[in-house]
């Protein structure tokens, strides 16, 4: 007999969705000004948005703002690299 696991999210800083949520507004905001917004748009700048943050937390270390993400180095690599993400300015300066 199988067990069925239920999905809990981990818990997320109280923050992060205050920060999702300016983003959609702005990209909102400017397509009532007559802007076109594409859904891509909106899903990369809160993905940039992120990975920065994690960047950021980590100082710069990318297996740990992976592991902060809950994803693997590698994805979190590909998308730093897709987003065009200098990781490098995270780290502190020597």
């Amino acid at each position: 007999m199988s067990s069925i696991h239920a999905f809990t999210p981990a818990s997320r800083p109280a923050g992060e969705l205050d920060r999702a949520l300016d983003i959609v507004r702005h990209h909102v905001a400017a397509a009532e000004n007559g802007s076109v917004v594409s859904l891509q748009t909106l899903v990369d700048a809160f993905e940039r948005e992120t990975l920065e943050d994690a960047l950021r937390r980590t100082r710069g270390n990318r297996a740990r703002a992976a592991r902060l993400l809950m994803t693997t180095e590698r994805i979190f690599n590909y998308r730093v690299r897709r987003l065009g993400i200098d990781w490098k300015r995270f780290k502190p300066a020597m």
